[in-house]
């Protein structure tokens, strides 16, 4: 379970992405659907291993990151 402090930790390290701008729209993509990901321009990646407090995906093939693109 997370707690406030590591909740906090883990917003602030989103926020502090290069350009940060609140997402209109969030998808999440499950198994086969990275490809989407892939496809985005000048998207930016944050791997979940640099959000304090996320779970790390151990699922082989899952890039387990955020991605953002501002198109």
């Amino acid at each position: 379970m997370i707690n406030q402090e590591s909740l906090s930790a883990a917003i602030k390290r989103i926020q502090n992405l290069r350009g940060y701008i609140a997402p209109k729209v969030g998808l999440i993509l499950g198994s086969g659907l990275g490809v989407i990901a892939e496809q985005m321009t000048d998207a930016i990646k944050l791997p979940y291993t640099e959000v304090p407090g996320m779970p790390v995906s151990t699922v082989p093939g899952h890039a387990g990151c955020f991605v953002r693109s501002e198109e």
